[in-house]
């Protein structure tokens, strides 16, 4: 199983005009999640995400999705917004759920050996060892607070790299995928 932990400063709210995502931070949110689930209109199975949402006016609100077990997901940021929507207006949705949770509260109950936290000044995960079930850490725009990185590094998260340049979660979680897919790790 691959867990994906993105923490956003996106909607709390279900009120959301499902055409104008940027508004609400929830644009980059769809994104991540269709590139986190979907390869060639297929769900790839063993793919868990965490999606903290610390924005107004209710935060910290933790949406999980679990791969196995969603159906019916759109391949487009409006259908996953869709299903956001639904999920924050805390209606059941296959596959989704939805708890009151912080984002630092999630962290400190993960294995600390095989969770990793993306940094371009990093050491890069060409040549990290990558276990079973690893667990990768990423931001949304805004980044990830200083003091969050404290924490993560006391807590023993190891920070990687996956290339020079700052790269949108999405195309972050694109390139995990290939370089997991390649080295045969679930």
């Amino acid at each position: 199983m691959r867990t994906f932990i993105i923490n956003t400063y996106a909607t709390t709210s279900p009120k959301i005009d499902l055409l104008k995502l940027h508004k609400y931070g929830l644009d980059v949110v769809c994104s991540t999640i269709i590139n986190a689930l979907f390869y060639s209109n297929n769900i790839r199975k063993g793919i868990t995400i965490n999606i903290i949402l610390n924005g107004s006016p209710d935060p910290p609100k933790l949406i999980t999705i679990d791969s196995n077990e969603v159906k019916s997901l759109g391949i487009d940021e409006i259908s996953i917004a869709s299903k956001i929507q639904e999920v924050l207006r805390e209606k059941e949705t296959h596959g989704m759920k939805i708890e009151k949770r912080s984002f630092e509260s999630l962290i400190k109950t993960l294995p600390k050996e095989n969770t990793f936290l993306l940094n371009k000044r990093s050491e890069s995960i060409d040549s990290i060892k990558i276990t079973e079930n690893p667990i990768f850490i990423l931001g949304d725009a805004s980044g990830i607070q200083k003091r969050t990185i404290k924490l993560l590094t006391r807590l023993g998260v190891k920070k990687v790299s996956i290339g020079p340049k700052m790269l949108f979660s999405s195309q972050c979680i694109t390139i995990i995928h290939n370089i997991l897919d390649k080295r045969h790790i679930g």
